[in-house]
């Protein structure tokens, strides 16, 4: 139920959600629990991070340490080195995987999560592309009228935010989805309804994306 209505466009988030919640609730951002046979989640600090004028007292059964869901633990894979970020170009056509990356490969088909890095490198090692053309994401984006060009500028980003970090996922593909359909890097704003535009980050991982294309397309010049 809370996939469907949280990620209506992604068929495989309800076998994804549970290893999501698990995650938000092993960083505390988050507390599980039941009561009178009904779940429910608190989102922790909530009030010192949100102002509400005129508060109701909650209708929602308060949280006591009894009433905590204990999460199964999550399994998880030891394959973390990788390689460099290569370049950025349309996603359709690109991202590539980087080059490099001589460690052990981990088949990120096993229940065990991977870092972003041992990701692509799987991807590499299979002639797989990270976003697939027929990606649900691009059907998402023609929807609500994101242009392609924005979501290669996403792609900059979330690959700029996630290469070097320790993170990982069971789903790299549906954590990009979820991510552009937040628009958790706010490449893009629609202020008030209006056309949608790139903001300060997308217009600097517009031009990091041109000044990297640039220095490739000289490159043979210069060896010449």
């Amino acid at each position: 139920m809370l996939a469907s209505l949280l990620f209506p466009y992604d068929d495989d988030a309800k076998d994804l959600i549970e290893g999501w919640l698990s995650e938000l609730e092993a960083e505390v951002c988050i507390v599980r629990y039941r009561v009178g046979g009904d779940s429910y989640i608190q989102i922790a600090n909530w009030l010192i991070h949100q102002k509400i004028d005129k508060a109701s007292k909650s209708k929602i059964p308060e949280f006591d340490e009894s009433s905590r869901i204990l999460a199964s633990p999550r399994e998880v894979s030891s394959g973390d080195q990788g390689s460099d970020q290569g370049s950025d170009q349309g996603i359709k056509q690109t991202p590539q995987p980087p080059k490099g990356g001589e460690d052990e490969i981990v088949d990120d088909k096993s229940p065990g999560a991977l870092t972003f890095k041992a990701w692509i490198r799987n991807l590499k090692a299979r002639s797989e592309t990270p976003i697939p053309p027929d990606d649900p994401i691009y059907r998402y984006c023609d929807e609500v009228g994101i242009p392609s060009e924005f979501l290669a500028y996403h792609w900059h980003e979330f690959k700029q935010k996630f290469m070097l970090v320790s993170k990982r996922q069971r789903d790299w593909r549906s954590h990009f989805r979820n991510s552009v359909r937040g628009n958790w890097l706010h490449v893009w704003s629609m202020p008030n309804g209006s056309e949608i535009r790139l903001t300060t980050v997308g217009e600097q991982a517009r031009r990091a994306i041109e000044a990297a294309q640039s220095r490739e397309a000289e490159e043979p010049r210069e060896a010449a």
